[in-house]
């Protein structure tokens, strides 16, 4: 008796670029990072993963980061309610997937130095689980960037972003999936210089 493959789960990874960058007093997305931008690095990062779908939610200073997005070939996904908060990302990026989309990594452009190893992981975990969120931990912390399972696209997309998209996901905690990576990366961020 042959037993089905399963296609492997298509992912995409949505960059969430369209912030402030207030306490930092820079642009974050366009700071210079490993000879290139930040936004450049972690466009980088999802690839060398084989993530092939990715696009960065853009808004404060579009002008500035629009044309860096366009030629990294990536998709620029406009907030036109980015001054409401980093929610307001998630759902312009969510309502930008198509419908083949099987789940989708978060990541905020501050939060560059996570390995795509950690990515791949993430990938492999979701594949073999299917789990609403599947989330990297380091050192006993889940970080960035959460996998999220398009069973969560629709709640997401009906939020009012009461709690920011953490409020949300922890209404999920107990059937999300936590892998253990070597990774530091996924919960450092860039606030200040």
């Amino acid at each position: 008796m042959e037993r089905s493959v399963q296609p492997p789960p298509r992912l995409a990874a949505l960059i969430l670029a369209a912030g402030f960058s207030s306490r930092m007093g820079r642009f974050k997305p366009l700071l210079p990072m490993n000879g290139d931008s930040v936004v450049s690095h972690v466009v980088r990062t999802f690839r060398q993963a084989a993530i092939e779908r990715i696009g960065v939610v853009i808004g404060y200073n579009a002008e500035q980061i629009k044309p860096v997005v366009c030629e990294l070939g990536v998709e620029a996904i406009t907030n036109p309610d980015y001054e409401s908060g980093m929610y307001s990302s998630v759902q312009a990026g969510i309502a930008s997937l198509p419908s083949e989309v099987d789940a989708c990594f978060l990541l905020p452009v501050d939060i560059p130095l996570v390995r795509s190893a950690t990515i791949v992981a993430l990938a492999e975990r979701f594949a073999a689980e299917q789990a609403p969120i599947t989330y990297p931990r380091f050192g006993g912390q889940r970080g960035h960037p959460p996998l999220v399972s398009r069973a969560l696209f629709a709640e997401i997309l009906a939020g009012k972003g009461d709690g920011g998209l953490r409020a949300l996901l922890t209404n999920h905690q107990r059937t999300a999936s936590d892998v253990d990576v070597l990774d530091g990366g996924v919960v450092l961020d860039m606030d200040t210089p």
